[in-house]
């Protein structure tokens, strides 16, 4: 019979401290709501929300009304410009859900398995999450609304 320690606790053990995002972190909610989104164009992005340097996405779930016709949503992550608040180049497409259809009334988990990047800390800069819609344009007005829990220091 083996004893295995995860890798957090291997850290430990041999004396490197704990990250704030891994153990005893701050939890941040990011929330965003587009209450009355018009019909479309294919390649709409709608901002969410920043992702702060070091920070830990643990979860999140998006919900959205009927967009009918074929549309879709992806959330992505993007470069922030020199501003904070404008976005550059596309990081990530799909990066915490790949392309959902948006065609009726529902909701989907974010970032719920490994292949989704749950529990993937955001290191390297802070970066905008986006849902993007790629594949046709929303073909009726509608909202999509959503959170993700984000543990930081």
């Amino acid at each position: 019979m083996a004893t295995l320690f995860s890798d957090e606790l291997t850290r430990l053990r041999a004396g490197r401290n704990y990250r704030a995002n891994e153990m005893s972190g701050k939890a941040r909610i990011l929330k965003w709501d587009f209450a009355s989104l018009p019909a479309g164009n294919i390649g709409d992005i709608l901002c969410c929300g920043i992702l702060r340097k070091d920070e830990r996405v643990v979860q999140g779930r998006e919900f959205h009304s009927a967009m009918g016709g074929t549309a879709t949503g992806a959330y992505s992550t993007f470069a922030l410009g020199a501003d904070k608040t404008s976005i550059g180049a596309i990081i990530t497409a799909g990066k915490y859900l790949a392309a959902i259809t948006f065609v009726a009334a529902g909701q989907n988990e974010i970032a719920s398995t490994l292949a989704q990047n749950a529990l993937v800390e955001e290191s390297s800069a802070d970066v905008m999450l986006c849902c993007v819609n790629a594949s046709t344009a929303f073909a009726t007005a509608g909202r999509v609304a959503g959170y993700v829990l984000l543990v930081g220091d």
